[in-house]
């Protein structure tokens, strides 16, 4: 968790060091550190040349303090301070590259006191991909510095594979845009690969876009919400200078980063899809769950009721499998790939249902005419009974995550909850057991074992 200036920035000589030490200011004043941000990471465009020992400089007119006075100034504000580089011979920006330089780069990272690398793919040759990023994993590790080791690869030659072994996080995805179609296709893409994450090695879906203007705030909301769940490196990308007070407030969300931060590291799965609505899930340590309904239909005040009344909802029924809880490797993206092209994975749940196309046209209008009820989503949790024992689960405490709300206990096959278009509802669902202790706490632990 953490902040980065790609995102707000970009290469622009606008990023200077004042910045940097106003923004470390920020994550202190704001609460941000305190909620789990500590990295400040200073992306693209911070390169200088190399001088006579081959050493990368920083641009001296941007930094002119350097990194190791910007490392120390994060350090004494309970901060952890990054990096990017590439490689390749030159950045995705055309700065330097660390292509041939791993050794001295990662010496010099070391000596200015960097505790992340972000480490890009660009102009690199057309070489392997894999034995680049073992290169630079070598030398860091030679450094002897813990240095978090973030591959930024895009998602190809099947790195969700192999990542583990050389960094801590691997991206699973183009870069994430901000705006809508970017979102929807890249949180279908990568939340395939739920099976390839776990503690110490995560699937990164890309820095957050919260807050920069892009996203509507329901948008914003499901963003937040299914990167949380998906237990991707939650990497705060606006400038904190300008953060509006609801987009601060939920990058502070303590229920979703605590969901986030679960210690069974368990990310989350695709459960059910149709047309453009889906079911994400994630168990959690102390025998609950975390669930995400998305209804990702595109439509916004286009739908009207018999009496001509607007219809911004639409209405599904989601038969959730029974099997939610069993989070087993149920997809395994096909090999079928150019190794340096990263494909679209085809959307597919734990059926294997490829039938229906992942987005949310093709005849999925919202029923407002045919359904008075067309403002609800209609969530079944019978896979609670299917998957315990009736005669110790009684039903589910329902909490809604982003609300900050207990919707009460639920003893009953179903319950209906609206879900607004391009919006999310996070909800953690937790079993009520009928009072029988030594019962509760065996089906507690089956329940963390079985997942």
């Amino acid at each position: 968790m953490g902040w980065n200036s790609w995102n707000a920035f970009g290469i622009s000589p606008r990023l200077i060091e004042p910045i940097i030490e106003q923004t470390a200011d920020l994550m202190v004043s704001l609460g941000l550190r305190d909620a789990g941000y500590r990295y400040l990471n200073i992306d693209d465009g911070w390169q200088g040349e190399r001088d006579s020992d081959s050493r990368i400089t920083v641009d001296a007119q941007r930094f002119p303090s350097g990194f190791k006075h910007l490392a120390d100034y994060a350090h004494a504000k309970g901060l952890l301070f990054g990096l990017y580089s590439d490689a390749g011979t030159h950045t995705c920006g055309g700065k330097e590259g660390s292509l041939g330089y791993e050794d001295i780069d990662a010496r010099t990272y070391a000596d200015w006191g960097v505790d992340y690398l972000k480490y890009d793919n660009c102009f690199n040759r057309f070489l392997p991909i894999r034995p680049r990023f073992e290169k630079m994993r070598d030398a860091l590790n030679a450094t002897g510095r813990p240095i978090f080791y973030s591959l930024c690869e895009w998602g190809v030659d099947d790195v969700w594979e192999w990542g583990a072994s050389v960094g801590n996080s691997w991206r699973v995805t183009d870069d994430l845009m901000d705006h809508w179609d970017s979102l929807a296709h890249n949180a279908d893409d990568a939340s395939q690969l739920h099976q390839h994450a776990g503690p110490g090695s995560w699937n990164d879906w890309d820095m957050l876009q919260v807050g920069n203007g892009g996203l509507r705030w329901i948008e914003e909301q499901a963003h937040f919400a299914m990167w949380c769940l998906s237990k991707s490196p939650l990497v705060i990308g606006t400038d904190l200078r300008k953060i509006s007070p609801d987009a601060l407030a939920l990058l502070k969300n303590e229920e979703l980063i605590a969901v986030h931060q679960d210690p069974l590291g368990k990310a989350a799965r695709l459960a059910w899809h149709k047309g453009p609505y889906r079911v994400f899930s994630a168990p959690l340590a102390d025998g609950s769950v975390a669930v995400v309904i998305w209804n990702r239909h595109t439509h916004f005040n286009a739908y009207f009721y018999d009496d001509g009344s607007q219809c911004n909802y639409t209405t599904a029924t989601f038969p959730i499998p029974k099997k939610l809880m069993n989070h087993t490797e149920y997809f395994k993206p096909p090999p079928d790939h150019h190794p340096h092209t990263r494909r679209r994975r085809r959307l597919q749940d734990e059926r294997g249902d490829t039938s229906v196309p992942p987005d949310d046209t093709n005849g999925w209008d919202p029923p407002c005419k045919d359904n008075p009820r067309g403002n609800t989503v209609q969530v079944r949790l019978a896979w609670f009974a299917a998957d315990m024992n009736l005669d110790t689960v009684k039903g589910v405490r329902v909490r809604d995550m982003l609300l900050k709300q207990d919707m009460g206990t639920r003893m009953g096959d179903s319950f209906p909850i609206d879900v607004r278009n391009h919006g999310a509802r996070a909800l953690r669902l937790t079993p009520v057991y009928d009072g029988n202790h030594q019962q509760q706490q065996q089906q507690q632990a089956d329940i963390v074992h079985y997942a």
